[in-house]
């Protein structure tokens, strides 16, 4: 193998890697409906719910945007767990139909939503009494379209 059919290689493997990867994930009817709407209000356009649910986790993950990590009244140890706390619950959402939307996620935000399932399902486990979530995308993806469907407009989209 030459040098220059290695070279090649690698470039076509960091292009593969840096891909928008198409992720699934599951909501109840009534939010999707009322996201399609949100997304349309806020401003992203009829093809814009991909940035509008990217820059929704980015903000609920980031306790400075969020709020979920100051709030008024807890201790610092309930601050610091209060948007995995909204995980497992909006993850026990029972009762209505759950219907699969798609969407496509850039390879950071990707690895983000992944390591986020993974520290709201571990907290799951310790509360008392526990709530045992699916470390998915799913339930990190939820909880925080119903966190901003909550909010007033937040920002105008980027473009």
């Amino acid at each position: 193998m030459t040098r220059r059919q290695r070279t090649d290689i690698l470039a076509e493997i960091e292009k593969r890697e840096s891909r928008s990867s198409r992720t699934t994930f599951y909501l109840p009817k009534s939010v999707r409906d009322a996201l399609q709407i949100r997304v349309l209000t806020d401003g992203y356009g009829a093809r814009g719910k991909g940035r509008w649910i990217e820059d929704t986790i980015n903000w609920f993950l980031d306790p400075e945007i969020s709020g979920l990590g100051r709030l008024p009244g807890s201790g610092d140890v309930a601050a610091k767990h209060a948007w995995k706390a909204l995980v497992c619950y909006t993850g026990a959402i029972k009762g209505e139909k759950i219907v699969r939307d798609l969407i496509f996620i850039n390879p950071a935000t990707h690895h983000r939503l992944w390591k986020a399932s993974l520290e709201a399902a571990l907290y799951g486990i310790d509360l008392d009494p526990p709530i045992y979530l699916d470390a998915s995308l799913s339930s990190v993806l939820r909880a925080a379209i119903v966190w901003r469907l909550n909010k007033p407009k937040m920002w105008a989209p980027r473009t």
